[in-house]
């Protein structure tokens, strides 16, 4: 580059992934050098706290759970999935595997705090699945690892039944329909 005399280049490389507000306070201090600042938590690389799941969807130990539902995963912060990790679906009668996802599939959207897993086939009904995901499947940005789920019932749900009416009749309507309109077959 052509640089003025007395100027200096300032290059900063970076292995770590950085925060929109990273990137907004350099851009400003490169824009404005006199009004120059530092947020020190964007510019921090001390983050050594790993990833913790908030909340998921279905919750642990949800009944009634749709047979064709994702599993959503909420966590503390940002993460990204790593390569050779996995995320196991197993039914917990007989300790079967539903299915296995490399946590980079495209059935798995990690979308800043949000994971979204979407298997492939739906569950079965009235079934007790649980999850198990690989230490190290997702990381933040600064590396640290998800420590995983390696128990059965950190995060198991059960579906629903098949049943299209309502147990209690409750909303059902008389229907009355003329002889005539019945065929005898």
């Amino acid at each position: 580059p052509n640089l003025l005399p007395g100027s200096s280049l300032y290059l900063r490389l970076s292995n770590v992934a950085r925060s929109a507000d990273w990137l907004a306070a350099s851009y400003s201090n490169q824009n404005n050098p006199s009004g120059f600042y530092t947020d020190s938590a964007a510019e921090s690389n001390d983050d050594t706290n790993p990833p913790t799941l908030q909340s998921s969807v279905p919750s642990d130990d949800a009944t009634a759970v749709v047979s064709n539902s994702d599993i959503v995963l909420t966590f503390n912060e940002g993460v990204y999935a790593q390569s050779g990790k996995n995320i196991t679906i197993k039914k917990t009668s007989g300790d079967t595997t539903f299915e296995q996802i490399p946590a980079t599939d495209a059935r798995v959207i990690v979308d800043g705090v949000t994971v979204t897993i979407n298997p492939t086939a739906e569950f079965d009904y009235s079934t007790e699945y649980y999850v198990l995901i690989d230490a190290g499947a997702f990381e933040d940005a600064a590396e640290n690892a998800y420590a995983g789920i390696s128990s059965t019932t950190e995060l198991s749900f059960t579906t629903g039944s098949n049943q299209w009416y309502n147990v209690a009749w409750t909303n059902r309507i008389r229907i009355t329909v003329p002889s005539s309109q019945v065929d005898s077959d």
